[in-house]
């Protein structure tokens, strides 16, 4: 969003409970090296995005323009969701990838406990709140659903992140050398 539309900045602000600027930590990075963080989201009914957690630890916001989303979310307690595997053990990835089909062939047999996922309908203007590690999916249900979504990882959620920057050999030694610069 920032590099091919910057004039649609002059359009919205990121809410000012959510960290911005240099309160996300990799701000620190050079601009070229930074972790992909922020989205325009256009779909139609039935599009959305399967089961996942967020990359790199980090913690998202979603704010909604227009249309409605359905979410199903869980605490990271839960290992995979019912219906939810791995695709091919190495990738970020998972199974089924299609949010309608999911909702059609796994969660209506889910039954009330630990395993049913909280579920909501987020309308236009409303913000969600991902944090770190928690699984989560959505469905729009309407054909004119536009959102903005942030991922970002900072001081508070630094538990969760700095595990997987230590674990990507592209991020790790730039992170460490700007964190010794920032700290000087």
């Amino acid at each position: 969003v920032d590099e091919k539309c910057p004039d649609m900045q002059q359009d919205w602000a990121i809410p000012p409970f959510f960290p911005s600027g240099e309160q996300r930590l990799f701000s620190l990075l050079p601009q070229k090296i930074q972790p992909p963080y922020r989205w325009l989201l256009i779909g139609c009914k039935r599009s959305g995005t399967a089961y996942h957690t967020d990359p790199g630890g980090t913690a998202a916001w979603n704010a909604l323009f227009s249309g409605q989303k359905r979410w199903l979310i869980r605490p990271p307690s839960v290992k995979e969701p019912h219906g939810v595997y791995r695709y091919r053990n190495r990738s970020r990835r998972y199974l089924p990838s299609d949010p309608a089909k999911y909702f059609n062939e796994h969660h209506p047999f889910i039954q009330e406990g630990p395993d049913r996922p909280l579920s909501f309908t987020q309308f236009p203007g409303e913000i969600v709140f991902i944090p770190s590690h928690w699984w989560h999916m959505v469905i729009n249900l309407t054909d004119d659903t536009v959102a903005l979504t942030q991922n970002w990882a900072n001081s508070e959620n630094w538990e969760c992140v700095a595990p997987e920057i230590a674990r990507d050999e592209e991020l790790r030694e730039p992170m460490l050398e700007a964190l010794v610069a920032h700290n000087k």
